[in-house]
Order: C-alpha cells, then sequence, then structure tokens
C-alpha cells in the first residue's frame, strides 16, 4: 500500500500489526506520562488483533488520549484502554 500524506504533511505508512502487542509495547512509554495517582489500565481483548495501520499513529493516539485524561483527572483517577472487535458500517468505512 503506498503512503498517503494527511493535514500535517506527515507519511502515513500502514502496516499489518498486533494492535494488542503494540499497545503492550506503547504502554511501557505510558505510565511514566501519567503521574500521581492516576491508574493506567489496559484491558485487551483475548486473542490476536491484527490491523492495518501506521504504529506511529497508533502512539500518537494513545499517547493523546492518556494525557488528555490526565489533565482532565484532579486528584486520584483511573484511565482504562480496552480493546475489542467491532462491526463497522460500511458507510463508516473508507
Amino acid at each position: 500500500m503506498p503512503a498517503a500524506r494527511f493535514a500535517r504533511k506527515q507519511i502515513v505508512k500502514p502496516a499489518v500489526i498486533d494492535l494488542n502487542g503494540h499497545i503492550s509495547e506503547s504502554l511501557k512509554l505510558l505510565r511514566p506520562l501519567i503521574e500521581g495517582d492516576i491508574r493506567l489500565t489496559w484491558i485487551p481483548v483475548p486473542e490476536r488483533m491484527m490491523v492495518m495501520m501506521d504504529p506511529t499513529q497508533i502512539d500518537q493516539i494513545l499517547t493523546n488520549f492518556a494525557l488528555n485524561a490526565r489533565d482532565a483527572i484532579t486528584q486520584v483517577g483511573k484511565i482504562t484502554i480496552p480493546t475489542q472487535r467491532m462491526a463497522i458500517q460500511a458507510s463508516y468505512v473508507v
């Protein structure tokens, strides 16, 4: 699949990756960003989740999600990242 460019002129390089495996590795970098009394929890689906996506975009999504959630929590809280399989309506598929 050819690389594509989007709003910020970043080159997107989709690849088939195991989403759960990638998230597992990303958590090692996310946990130090979550400070104070905030617990970061991941609930993976039991089976492998193969997706076609740019790994860099996954990292950006997870980092933005975690930092925005952290900033919205006052004092004590919990951030949960679940993965699950979902059926997407054809009208949402590009």
